[in-house]
């Protein structure tokens, strides 16, 4: 089994994703397999089909298409790359180290300009009062810059490595929260998780060309960002919390400044509170997901139990005859 798997999202043709797919066949390294989950048919002309899984769906949400892929995948490790991203020699290696450590669900690579000294995105981070921000502070791409690595909750859905098992026990990304909060969303679960977030400056995808943005959402953001609000509020602190959020709305509002999308985004947030129960669901989820992930971990402990003993054992056999002769 491939401990990585790199795949591709797509919702428009061939052309979206031939260069992202160029540069990732060309440096990918050894031990992965290569995955394009795509909405249109390919012809592949270039008889890719024997180094590449192409999975054909019908869906209009790229949401959808991770969580096809999580599925799909092979790999202990998933490696999102998005259309529009360059990809170079070695850049998976100092990303996928991390996830030796059982506790490491997610890491952050930069995604950085054609000019490679421009930061466009080095992971996502989430407000005290429930707002999103990409991180493009060129610091964290120097040494000593631990504290601002660890303000990075998780990576973007740009460039992105996780665990896979992590997000399948999940049940894959949140649809329901939007396209722009997904990434902020698998976050919080996985810091509510226990498990850890890293930020590798040294894996770095180069952005070619620009993907377009995620489309305003207006109720389904509105109502997203309220609840990725009720969700991590305790984690900031009640007060804190409660203090900075009608700065966050009122700054919302500005950026929305169209009328139609401003006032489906506040109704997006009239739903959210009428929602009872849905914080103690979302609880509930998460000592499910930590069920399963308990469970998935048992069998491992026992392979490399085994696996050590036989080691053991084959050690053992190789000191006999030393001894005997001795």
């Amino acid at each position: 089994m491939a401990r990585l798997s790199i795949v591709i999202p797509c919702l428009g043709g061939a052309a979206e994703f031939d260069g992202t797919l160029v540069s990732v066949l060309q440096n990918r390294p050894p031990d992965c397999e290569v995955l394009v989950v795509h909405t249109e048919a390919y012809d592949d002309p270039y008889k890719l089909r024997g180094e590449v899984r192409f999975v054909e769906t019908e869906t209009d949400s790229i949401i959808e298409l991770l969580n096809i892929a999580i599925h799909a995948a092979a790999g202990e490790v998933l490696h999102i790359v998005s259309c529009g991203l360059e990809a170079s020699e070695g850049w998976t290696k100092t990303a996928v180290v991390h996830f030796d450590d059982p506790e490491v669900a997610a890491v952050s690579p930069l995604i950085v300009g054609p000019d490679r000294e421009s930061i466009v995105a080095a992971g996502v981070r989430w407000s005290a009062g429930g707002t999103r921000h990409i991180i493009r502070d060129r610091r964290i791409a120097l040494p000593g810059s631990g504290r601002l690595r660890a303000r990075v909750l998780a990576p973007t859905l740009a460039a992105a490595f996780y665990r896979r098992d992590v997000l399948a026990a999940m049940g894959g990304f949140d649809t329901t929260v939007g396209v722009e909060l997904a990434d902020v969303a698998a976050g919080l679960a996985i810091q509510a998780l226990g498990r850890l977030r890293v930020c590798e400056p040294a894996s770095q995808l180069v952005q070619a060309h620009r993907p377009p943005g995620a489309p305003d959402g207006g109720f389904v953001s509105g109502r997203g960002v309220e609840r990725l609000f009720w969700r991590s509020a305790s984690v900031h602190g009640w007060a804190t919390a409660l203090a900075l959020h009608p700065f966050s709305v009122i700054a919302d509002c500005i950026r929305r400044g169209a009328p139609i999308s401003l006032a489906m985004s506040l109704l997006g947030r009239v739903a959210s509170w009428l929602e009872v129960g849905a914080l103690q669901r979302y609880e509930h989820g998460l000592v499910q997901t930590a069920n399963r992930l308990t469970e998935l971990a048992d069998p491992r402990r026992q392979c490399h139990k085994s696996a050590a003993r036989t080691r053991r054992k084959t050690q053992d056999a190789l000191q006999l005859p030393q001894r005997r002769a001795a």
